[in-house]
C-alpha cells in the first residue's frame, strides 16, 4: 500500500490545534513550559517553507496571544518576524543537525522572549518577566521530538512542497 495523501491546509489545522491544546495543557508548568505553537510553525517553516504563509503566521499569532491572554498582536508579531527570518535560512537550517537546530531554536525564542518582554514592559503590563527564558532553554531540548514526530507525520502523509509555479516546458524545435 503506498504513502497516504493529506491535504497540506487540513496538515496546517491541525497541527495548529494540536499545538494550541498542548500549549494550554502545559499551563501548571508556567515558564517551564515549551513554546508548541512557534515550534510547529519553525518545523514546517524548514520543511515545506510555502505552507504557512505570512498572514497565516499573523492569524496563528493571534490565536496564540488569546490563547495565553497576552495583548492582541504580542504574539503575532514576535512570530512574524522571526518566521520571516526562519523563511530567509530555510536552506541552511535543514542541512543542520538536530542539536544545531536545537541551538537555534534557543537563540530564536530567546529573541521572541526579549521582544515579548519589550512590549511588555513598553505597555507596562507584567506579563512576562525574566522567568520566561526557561521556555526557550525547554523548547530547544524539546526540539528533537517535535522534530522527529513532525517529520515521520510529513513522510506518513506524504506532505509535499507544491510549487505555485507549474512546470511548463516549451518545445525547441531543432533542425
Amino acid at each position: 500500500m503506498g504513502p497516504k495523501i493529506m491535504n497540506n491546509f487540513l496538515v496546517i489545522f491541525i497541527g495548529t490545534i494540536i499545538s494550541i491544546l498542548l500549549t494550554i495543557t502545559t499551563f501548571p508548568l508556567g515558564n517551564y513550559s515549551p513554546d508548541w505553537i512557534f515550534l510547529f510553525i519553525i518545523y514546517w517553516l524548514i520543511a515545506i517553507p510555502t505552507l504557512y504563509s505570512y498572514p497565516l503566521i499573523w492569524f496563528v499569532g493571534i490565536l496564540a496571544d488569546v490563547t495565553l491572554g497576552s495583548i492582541l498582536g504580542m504574539n503575532a508579531l514576535s512570530f512574524l518576524i522571526l518566521s520571516y527570518l526562519v523563511k530567509k535560512n530555510y536552506k541552511s537550517l535543514r542541512y543542520f543537525t538536530t542539536v544545531q537546530q536545537s541551538l537555534i531554536i534557543l537563540i530564536i525564542i530567546t529573541i521572541k522572549i526579549t521582544i515579548l518582554i519589550f512590549i511588555d514592559d513598553m505597555a507596562e503590563t507584567s506579563i512576562y518577566d525574566r522567568s520566561a527564558y526557561w521556555s526557550g532553554l525547554i523548547s530547544a531540548l524539546i526540539w528533537p521530538i517535535i522534530f522527529y514526530g513532525l517529520r515521520h507525520i510529513r513522510r506518513k502523509y506524504n506532505i509535499v512542497w507544491l510549487s505555485s509555479m507549474p512546470k511548463v516546458s516549451i518545445p525547441v524545435n531543432r533542425k
